[in-house]
C-alpha cells in the first residue's frame, strides 16, 4: 500500500472520529437527524406487549455521513405525565450498517419494530418471583408516553407517543393467573430456550382459553420455541440432526393459528411459516402453498417497513420453486 493511500485512510479515519465526537457532543450540524417513533396500536390491554416502529431520518438539505457505532444503542423512555421520563428498555438501533451510514436529504432508515413488555433488555431475567407487575414497562392501566433517545448522541431523540393501557377485562382475569407467572414472563420476553418451564403453562392457556387476548402471543412464542427446538438437543445446544416432522408440524400449526388482531405479530408468524415450509420440503404436503404465498404477498409493505421484506421474498421464492434453503431455520431474526 502506498504512502498516499495510508495518508488518505488516516484522514478518513480521523474524519469519522471527528464526526462521531460532533454527534455525541450535540454539534448543531447533526441536529438535522431525527428519530421517529410510531405505534402499532394506540391502545393495548394490561399485560400485553406494545409494538412500536422506530426510524431515523435526515431533515436537512445536506448529506450526513456517520459511524453507526455512535447511534448503536437506543433507550426507550416512559412517562405518566409526558414531563418526567425514565428509562425502561434498551434496544440496538441501526446495527445493520457496520461501516458507515450516508444519510442523504430525506433518507429514512428503519430500525424495525420495538416490542415493549418487560423492563431492561430482551434477555433481562426477573429478579423477583412475585415481581411480574413491577417488571412490566406498563405496570397498570392508564395513559403512558413513550419516546426514544440515542444512548450515545444526546441530541438525537424522537417524538413522544401516547399509549393507553386498558383495564383487564373480567373475562381475562383467570387467564392472567397463568400469564403473570414469572416463568411465562421470561419465556414471552424472548428467553424461550433457557426458560422452558414456561411451555407447559402457555400450552395450558391455549387449551383452556383459546380465544383469550393473550392467546396469539402464546401461539407465536410456542411456535417459535418448537421450530427452534428442532435444531437443539435436550440441553438447548444446537445440533445438525435431521428433520423432526411431528415437532415441525406442531410448530407450524401454532404459528399458522395466529390471527390478524395484531398485524405485526401476524407478519412474524407468517415469516416463521415460510421458514418451516421452505426449509423442509416434506412440509409441502401439509400446507396450501398458494394460499400461504398470497397471504405473505399481501403484507409485504409492512415486511419492508420492519426489515423483513427481503428475507421473506427469498423464502417465498424458494418455497414456490421447491428449492432447498441455504440458511438454517434457527438463524431467523425474531
Amino acid at each position: 500500500m502506498s504512502v498516499m493511500s495510508l495518508r488518505l485512510k488516516a484522514c478518513a479515519y480521523l474524519l469519522v472520529l471527528a464526526t462521531n465526537a460532533a454527534i455525541a457532543n450535540g454539534d448543531p450540524v447533526f441536529d438535522a437527524l431525527r428519530l421517529r417513533l410510531e405505534c402499532q396500536d394506540d391502545e393495548v390491554t394490561f399485560g400485553e406487549p406494545a409494538w412500536f416502529f422506530m426510524s431515523m431520518y435526515n431533515s436537512s438539505n445536506n448529506t450526513i455521513s456517520i459511524n453507526p457505532g455512535v447511534i448503536y444503542n437506543a433507550i426507550l423512555l416512559c412517562s405518566l405525565d409526558a414531563v418526567e421520563y425514565s428509562p425502561c428498555v434498551y434496544e440496538r438501533m441501526f446495527s445493520d450498517f457496520l461501516d458507515h451510514l450516508d444519510m442523504y436529504p430525506g433518507r429514512v432508515v428503519w430500525k424495525g419494530e420495538v416490542r415493549l413488555y418487560l423492563k431492561g433488555t430482551p434477555r433481562t431475567d426477573l429478579k423477583r418471583q412475585d415481581g411480574y407487575v413491577n417488571d412490566l414497562v406498563f405496570p397498570g392501566p392508564g395513559t403512558y408516553y413513550v419516546k426514544a433517545v440515542s444512548g450515545d448522541a444526546e441530541n438525537l431523540h424522537s417524538n413522544a407517543i401516547r399509549l393507553t393501557v386498558a383495564l383487564l377485562p373480567e373475562s381475562e382475569r383467570p387467564v392472567m393467573e397463568i400469564w403473570s407467572r414469572p416463568e411465562v414472563a421470561r419465556f414471552m420476553n424472548g428467553q424461550t430456550i433457557t426458560s422452558k418451564e414456561g411451555v407447559e403453562p402457555l400450552e395450558r392457556l391455549l387449551e383452556q382459553y383459546p380465544d383469550s387476548l393473550y392467546a396469539d402471543h402464546a401461539r407465536y412464542a410456542l411456535g417459535y420455541y418448537w421450530s427452534s427446538q428442532h435444531f437443539r438437543d435436550s440441553s438447548g445446544t444446537r445440533t445438525d440432526r435431521t428433520a423432526d416432522p411431528p415437532m415441525l408440524r406442531k410448530a407450524y400449526k401454532l404459528v399458522s393459528g395466529v390471527t390478524d388482531r395484531i398485524p405485526i405479530l401476524k407478519l412474524r408468524a407468517l415469516y416463521r411459516q415460510l421458514e418451516i415450509v421452505g426449509g423442509n420440503l416434506f412440509m409441502h404436503d401439509h400446507v396450501d402453498v398458494k394460499s400461504l404465498a398470497a397471504e405473505v404477498q399481501s403484507r409485504m409493505s409492512l415486511a419492508d417497513r420492519i426489515g423483513l421484506g427481503e428475507k421473506m421474498r427469498e423464502w417465498l421464492q424458494r418455497l414456490l420453486a421447491r428449492e432447498e434453503p441455504t440458511e438454517t431455520l434457527g438463524a431467523a431474526p425474531r
